[in-house]
């Protein structure tokens, strides 16, 4: 079906809204990653970056999980106040959270 002589489409602004919502959300996420590849270790992200994470996934805390290959543990840090805490798992069938 043709489009009459003189009649164009026009997205709503509802939708033109939502779109460029979208575009800044993405372009956010798209900064935070680069920065994340550029952190030097993990209490790096949580000191530097861990504002602008929460914000754009609408969390109120956040925990990372990493692997330590050499130490056969998955170990997690999150922020206690204003003090990094980890916490250590080892990878085996002993434990739910390093077997799964």
């Amino acid at each position: 079906m043709r489009p009459q002589p003189g009649l164009t489409s026009v997205a709503p602004p509802d939708a033109v809204a939502s779109l460029r919502q979208e575009l800044a959300h993405r372009d956010k996420l798209a900064q935070l990653v680069s920065r994340i590849h550029a952190a030097k270790n993990l209490d790096t992200l949580f000191i530097e970056l861990k504002q602008d994470m929460l914000d754009l996934l609408d969390a109120e805390r956040m925990t990372f999980y990493a692997v330590d290959r050499e130490r056969r543990e998955i170990y997690s840090r999150f922020i206690d106040i204003d003090t990094v805490k980890e916490i250590r798992v080892p990878i085996n069938p002993t434990s739910v959270a390093g077997y799964v």
